[in-house]
Order: C-alpha cells, then structure tokens, then sequence
C-alpha cells in the first residue's frame, strides 16, 4: 500500500508522554505545582540509562533501577523491572520530572493541567538530559470558554482556584463524542460546557498551554481512572512493520508510537474491506483505537486500525541508539527500543553537530526528522539528526 495524497499534521499518540507545546496568543501561563485536592498522575517507563564514559563511546547501560520524582511536590518513586513508573499527588502546574540513576542524572519539564494523567512514555536518562518521544494527554477536564470551529480551536480552562487557560487546536482527525458515545461535532461545543481533552502537547518543547485535540468528550465527569483506558485514539505514517512480533511503529514528523496489534485487532481499509498485518506497509497512514495500559506506558494495544493509500513520501520522527552503519552507503542503524531502522545520510541532511557517518559513534542517540518515501520505504531518509556526543 502508499500512503494517502494528504497528509495530515496529526501529533500520532505515540506512547503518550504530555510535555508542554508552546503558548498560544492570549494564553495565560503560570508558575508552579497549585495544589487542587485532585489527584493527578505522572507516569511512564523508562527504555535506556545512557552512560558517557569516554569521547568515543557512549554506552546504553543494562536497564537499573531509575529513582523518579517531582522537584516541587516531593513525591518519589522507582521503576520497576520493565522501567515502568507511576507518580501520584496532588499537584498541577509547570513541575521538573527529576530521574536519577547512579551518577546519571536528567530533569524534564513537564505541564500538569488540574487531575491529568501526564505519560512520559520511553524515556532514555543521560547525563543532565533526559528524552521522551511523544506527547499524550489522558483525563484532561476542562471548561470551555470560547469556541471557533472556523479557526480550529478551542479556548478552555482547567479546576483550580486560579484556573489556568489552555489553547485547544482541533486537526481533522480530532473526534467529537459526547459522554454516551453518540457522534458530536465543534458545533455542539457550548460555552462553559465541561469537556474531556484527549490531546497532545508538541515533544521537546518545555512547558506551555498549546494542546492538538484528538479527542473531545461532550459533558464529562470526573470519576476513578482506571489503569486501562479504552478508545485512546492514535493516528500517523507507519515507519515499520513487525508483523511476526504483532507491532508497528506509528509516527510522523512529531512523535513515534508502537501499537500492538493481536487476533483481536480489526484491520480494515477506507472502504471497509478487512486486510491483515502483511497488507500493512511502511509509509501507509493509519488512524484507529486501542487500549492504553496507563501504568505500563509502552504501546497501545490496538482494537481497530484503518489503513490508507498515501502520498509519494511523508516526514516523520527519528529517535534511537546507532547500533549500526555502513559508511559506504552513508547508513545508520537506528534501534528504537523496538525495531531498528535504516536511516540515511544524504547530500541535503543537516547533522547537528557537523559529523559525518564515521564520525558518529556507535552508542550515540539520534534523534531528528526523516522522509519516508515509497519508492524505498525501507531506507528512512534524514531530513535533520541531531546527534549526543559523548562527554569525555
């Protein structure tokens, strides 16, 4: 299959981390932890404690035990044997996700709206730095204070006492349901109506009020989060296919996310007609919905996955471990923690610091922007890379 003539800038769920997109006009932003006596959640797994011993060689250690806590709060915790990690308190606000781990030592800014989950999904720790690969938030409820349909977004608010405003941007795939599970549209989107946000905030980018919608729930209430949320919705450009493992990887030029897929998956194309894994191809876009083990951050297991023709070529996020390359062709071996991808280095790709191939050392975290193309979807070829040296 090819992958559809447009290609949406949908933030694909990937694993569902919520870091912070930048504020929107008219957006106000706030300081630090409010407590709201409403219990909000911080969690997700860690995949690699990376370790910088010398300036040729940066080692991705086997997986240890990582201390994880919230500077402003004090609330602590420790992973378990998968890396898995739950935080929960009563906090909201700009908050610093401290991980520790020997002496390997990483903060991530983070932006809690009042009783959210914030799923910081695979994060590799490294000295001072610490990197998560997609943006998801689960259990955002909030009051509308403005709606335009004619400009894609919303304007709302969350619980506290002094409530802080978020800027809602809605994307074509973004779904309106209301609380019962009937179809809803922007339209129906009243003012100080009370909504649940199933959205993402852009990765990388600190802390801030700018939310993309994928979902939208008509006249929530809060109640008791389960630890498995169902109907997360996911949407991207396949960058691989695993079928023997039950897996793709889902992305685009923001995030990356694996869905597992199981005898139970429903795969179909726009027109209905049921396909299998194999139908499945790199570059193909998807949009479905899964089950989210929110405690166990790793993928969503997918219960309906619809499959698309597409365009000629697609750019979509690149994160990994270099455990490979053949200089010769100019191509690295990217390993994701799932799968591992060959990406190439062309005449136009912008390294970050100027390296070439041989000059980048196995070890080494990428991550950056590359092109999917469909006449070779099983080269990804690199838009930008930005590279961590090791420390000596």
């Amino acid at each position: 299959m090819k992958l559809t003539a447009t290609v949406h800038r949908v933030v694909s769920l990937a694993l569902l981390a919520c870091l912070a997109g930048c504020a929107g006009g008219g957006i106000s932003s706030d300081g630090g932890p409010i407590g709201t006596g409403i219990t909000a959640s911080v969690a997700g797994n860690v995949v690699a404690v990376v370790a910088s011993s010398d300036a040729t060689q940066a080692t991705a250690l086997d997986l240890p035990a990582v201390t994880v806590s919230i500077d402003e709060v004090g609330v602590e915790t420790s992973t378990d044997a998968e890396g898995n990690f739950s935080l929960d308190g009563d906090f909201a606000g700009a908050l610093t996700v401290r991980f520790r781990s020997g002496d390997v030592e990483g903060t991530q800014q983070v932006d809690v709206p009042t009783g959210a989950l914030v799923v910081l999904a695979d994060v590799v720790v490294a000295a001072g730095q610490v990197d998560a690969e997609a943006g998801r938030q689960v259990g955002f409820l909030a009051r509308v204070l403005r709606t335009d349909c004619a400009a894609s977004e919303l304007v709302v608010e969350d619980d506290r006492k002094e409530p802080r405003q978020f800027l809602v941007r809605l994307v074509d795939d973004t779904r309106f349901v209301r609380r019962d599970g009937s179809d809803a549209s922007c339209g129906d989107v009243a003012q100080r109506a009370q909504i649940a946000i199933d959205g993402v905030f852009a990765p990388d980018s600190g802390t801030g009020s700018t939310v993309t919608a994928l979902s939208i729930t008509l006249g929530a209430e809060r109640g008791t989060r389960p630890d498995v949320v169902d109907d997360v919705p996911f949407a991207g450009i396949v960058a691989q296919v695993r079928c023997a493992a039950g897996t793709l990887t889902v992305a685009d030029a923001e995030q990356r996310t694996r869905v597992r897929l199981d005898a139970e998956t429903t795969i179909r194309d726009r027109s209905g007609a049921t396909l299998t894994c194999a139908d499945v191809g790199v570059g193909d876009r998807v949009a479905g919905l899964g089950r989210l083990r929110v405690k166990q951050a790793g993928a969503i297991d997918a219960t309906t996955l619809v499959v698309g023709m597409g365009a000629t070529s697609a750019d979509v996020r690149l994160s990994g471990e270099v455990v490979g390359k053949d200089c010769t062709q100019d191509v690295l071996q990217l390993d994701d923690g799932d799968a591992v991808a060959a990406v190439r280095i062309g005449p136009q790709t912008v390294v970050d610091p100027v390296l070439s191939c041989d000059q980048i050392p196995l070890g080494a975290r990428v991550r950056g922007l590359g092109r999917v193309q469909s006449d070779d979807p099983d080269v990804l070829l690199a838009v930008r890379l930005a590279v961590r040296r090791p420390a000596r």
